[in-house]
């Protein structure tokens, strides 16, 4: 039984299993206890400065007044110290909105190598805050301090390991045994899987910050954290602005854009990785093809156009492309910028009008005009430009107007063999009448030939038509054309009843005359007229035969 009183206990230590030699410490626990040896169920002894990795052996006696007992069985436990801190942590935007965490085991998980086993990994997080300071797994707490640890608290918003955590997302390197309430984050024992570990946090808040560390666990206790890292909730970038795509020379091709508005967090902070430029055939097309299969770096690219696609498709010189660009962020790639072309566009054309003779000198603004005129054709209606310039690279050129005909024209531009035709976009301007002469005509019978001088009769014939009106409109008979600023026109006779005082207009096509000089009408005159006079009539009727000889004759008569 156990009436008879103990005296003490003795427990041996060695590094050898049968305690042959080497023993380490014999424990009597009558200096500890003193007369409590017989009043205590439990005896705990704390050995210090042991070698780590070395296995050590106990076992125990009993003693009383007639010696020792027969010894215990015998335990063993290898000396470990706390894990050293997971090693190669990461933490990277993984898609939008989404976060992977690696790390891999301590170099050292308690015994100097990686042979002792892990029983739990430690993930912390804190949002918009880089201080841990109320974790509770505090640097120099409990968690590394106490012997034995302190056990876990329970789900927190630190420890992502505890069941109960949410945004967490299991990674194909989870080993299938894991019960899912752990998240990946806990390998226990014989589970130990691997020398790295994933973990992907998804459903992030844009532009917050996600602050994090990780510790590794053993028997020991748990091990000092890691270097906290952080990294943002980033999303894909918005479109890259005003994409614009320009025909340099013959054969090569520049493009230019701006960075995106928001490159992943709002603003222009977060680092673009790449654009990519695609090229499409038209512009509703679905088919893309890469205009360069490299990633472009930088906000600009100029390249040569007979060059092979990414999928076989050779850019041909003279075929209307449409391009844009895509911008690609550590979250992935983003929505294309506009499209452009790399055909001539048509935007307006200052001034509007010139005479019809030509040699007036227009600015033609648009985009994609090149920057050489060696491969520009400009037409003002059927007619090259007498001469051709550019006044700004891509945007704007100088015309001299070709020689034309009264109304409006069509702009027609080429561009390396890319053109645009612009209805209407052009004018010549209207005949303007100088001068006619002569001023008077003769009777009221016309055929007599006006000389009428102005500007803007065309610098060919295009069968102009003059006319000679007042209420009524009397077209001459005929209308020779001779030069841009002379025709003659046939008088026609004068209706009965008509003015004296008529005006003189010309038109050139759909264009007609306005009067800008004094001269330029013209008036019928009567021709002095003749009646035979009778001496047999009275006084007064040869008074009136006399005075209608110098009168006159608006009748004819």
């Amino acid at each position: 039984g156990t009436a008879w009183p103990l005296l003490a206990y003795r427990v041996e230590m060695s590094v050898f299993s049968d305690f042959s030699s080497n023993t380490g410490f014999i424990f009597d626990s009558r200096w500890i206890y003193g007369s409590e040896i017989n009043s205590l169920s439990f005896y705990q002894y704390v050995q210090t400065n042991l070698t780590i990795g070395t296995t050590y052996y106990f076992r125990t006696y009993a003693v009383n007044e007639a010696g020792l007992s027969v010894p215990s069985n015998t335990l063993q436990q290898i000396c470990i110290e706390l894990p050293k801190a997971p090693r190669n942590f990461k933490v990277v935007v993984s898609a939008p909105l989404e976060l992977t965490v690696t790390f891999d085991k301590p170099l050292s998980t308690g015994t100097g190598d990686q042979s002792f086993a892990i029983s739990r990994y430690i993930l912390e997080l804190i949002v918009n805050n880089a201080s841990f300071a109320s974790s509770p797994f505090p640097d120099d707490g409990c968690y590394n301090g106490k012997i034995p640890p302190c056990s876990l608290t329970g789900d927190t918003p630190f420890d992502l390991g505890v069941g109960g955590s949410s945004g967490i997302v299991y990674s194909a390197g989870c080993p299938n045994l894991l019960d899912p309430i752990n998240k990946c984050t806990r390998w226990q024992g014989s589970l130990d899987p691997s020398e790295s570990f994933t973990m992907r946090l998804h459903s992030l808040t844009k532009a917050d910050t996600y602050y994090f560390r990780v510790m590794a666990q053993n028997e020991a206790g748990i091990s000092i954290a890691s270097d906290v890292i952080s990294e943002d909730g980033v999303d894909v970038p918005s479109p890259p602005q005003s994409f614009d795509l320009n025909l340099e020379g013959t054969n090569t091709f520049r493009l230019d854009w701006l960075v995106p508005a928001d490159t992943g967090i709002g603003g222009q902070s977060r680092p673009i990785l790449y654009y990519i430029v695609q090229l499409i055939a038209s512009e509703d097309s679905t088919t893309l093809t890469f205009f360069d299969s490299h990633n472009v770096l930088q906000t600009n690219l100029t390249t040569a156009t007979l060059v092979n696609g990414e999928q076989g498709v050779t850019i041909l010189l003279g075929t209307r492309y449409w391009c844009r660009a895509i911008a690609v962020n550590d979250a992935g790639r983003g929505e294309a910028s506009n499209l452009d072309t790399n055909g001539p566009t048509f935007a307006g054309l200052v001034p509007g009008s010139a005479p019809a003779r030509g040699g007036g000198v227009v600015t033609i603004r648009g985009t994609n005009f090149g920057t050489s005129t060696a491969i520009l054709i400009v037409k003002i209606g059927t007619q090259d430009c007498l001469t051709l310039g550019i006044l700004i690279a891509q945007t704007a050129l100088l015309c001299a107007t070709p020689p034309g005909s009264s109304g409006l024209a069509p702009v027609y531009i080429s561009v390396a063999g890319l053109d645009l035709t612009q209805q209407s976009a052009f004018r010549y301007d209207s005949p303007i009448i100088l001068s006619v002469l002569p001023p008077l005509i003769k009777g009221i019978g016309g055929g007599q030939t006006l000389t009428v001088s102005g500007e803007n009769f065309g610098t060919f014939d295009t069968t102009p038509i003059a006319s000679i009106t007042n209420n009524i409109r009397v077209g001459c008979a005929p209308t020779k054309w001779v030069s841009d600023s002379s025709l003659q026109c046939v008088a026609p006779p004068r209706e009965y009843g008509a003015p004296q005082n008529n005006t003189v207009v010309v038109r050139v096509g759909s264009e007609e005359s306005t009067q800008w000089a004094e001269g330029s009408g013209v008036t019928y005159v009567e021709q002095p007229g003749r009646v035979r006079c009778e001496r047999s009539t009275t006084d007064d009727c040869i008074a009136c035969c006399l005075s209608s000889c110098v009168t006159d004759q608006m009748s004819g008569i």
